[in-house]
Parts: structure tokens; sequence; C-alpha cells
């Protein structure tokens, strides 16, 4: 098994992109549950704020393609305008990054308590 995450920030996406990614509180249940519905996805969560947009996904040989397509169905762009704006990291990469992001050091104000 492994974890992935693909998703965009402050640094990879202007505000109106990111925004495009957001979702509702009542929206998170549908697109968890199609997260889920992806072939090779186990489990799945969506971290969403002001400045950061990431699925964080575990599974067995995930299409990470899929993952995409999602994501730009979502936003009502076309992957291929959306993807150059995401970012992805698998096994190791995306648990650092996670420790990173959960410490606040991937924030746009170091240190900031939203996440």
């Amino acid at each position: 098994m492994k974890i992935r995450i693909c998703g965009t920030d402050h640094r990879h996406a202007e505000v109106e992109v990111r925004e495009l990614l957001s979702l509702s509180e009542d929206e998170l249940p549908g697109a968890l549950r199609q997260l889920n519905d992806l072939d090779g996805v186990r489990e799945a969560v969506i971290l969403s704020t002001c400045n950061r947009f990431e699925v964080v996904y575990v599974g067995d040989g995930i299409c990470n393609g899929e993952v995409f397509k999602l994501l730009g169905t979502w936003a009502g762009l076309p992957e291929a305008q959306l993807s150059s704006h995401l970012v992805e990291y698998t096994a190791d990469e995306a648990v650092r990054h996670l420790f990173r992001v959960s410490g606040s050091l991937e924030s746009m104000v170091l240190g900031e308590s939203q996440i």
C-alpha cells in the first residue's frame, strides 16, 4: 500500500484556481465517496484551506491520472489546464510533506495555526 498526495497550494496556483477547487461542507461527503470509489483507493482525506487544497489517499495500484481527472471535474477545468497547478507526492516524500504541512512549515505565514 502506498500513500499519495495530490493538490495545490499558494506556491503552485493563484487564488482563483484554489477557489475553484474548494468544496463546501455539504460537498465533502460526496467528494470523499467519489475518491473512495476510484480503483485502488482504500482511504482518503481532503485538506482544504484558503491557501491549500490537497487530497491524501492510500491504496494499491492507484492511478494518479484518475485523481487528477476527478480534481478537474470538481474545479470545472479540463485536466490539462489544472494539471499545471497540481503537485503530487508519493511514499516517503508524501509522509514528509504531511509532517511539514501539519507543522505549518509549508504555510504562507510560517507557524500559522490554521492547520
